[in-house]
């Protein structure tokens, strides 16, 4: 094996971990989102658990639409809000969102600007 070729080797390795770090990252955020989004919605126990959980098997999804993964899960969320009587506007969400990304940004120690 060449140089090069150890070196394209190494990069597409880099590559690979970036993406699986990032998935786990997305993940993580999903989940505190879905959390706080059941908690503001009184889902209490099992209903709670599958609400986040259904938030998270939203990672990695290709896109709705025209929108990104990031605005299919706030219009989602803003959708359950407004179903359920509240009122929350989807700056709001979005906002919990971007705080809850930056959170897990920090404990995987990835830096801002490389979700979708």
């Amino acid at each position: 094996m060449t140089v090069l070729d150890e070196r394209e080797k190494a990069v597409e390795q880099a590559f690979v971990h970036e993406q699986e770090i990032r998935f786990l990252m997305l993940s993580h955020r999903n989940k505190l989102f879905g959390r706080w989004a059941a908690d503001l919605l009184h889902y209490r126990e099992k209903m709670a658990e599958r609400y986040t959980q259904s938030v998270v098997d939203m990672t990695g999804r290709p896109p709705h639409g025209p929108l990104t993964p990031d605005e299919t899960l706030v219009s989602r969320v803003t959708n359950d809000f407004q179903n359920a009587g509240m009122t929350m506007m989807p700056d709001e969400v979005r906002g919990a969102l971007t705080r809850f990304e930056e959170q897990s940004q920090a404990a995987f120690g990835t830096t801002p600007g490389k979700s979708g």
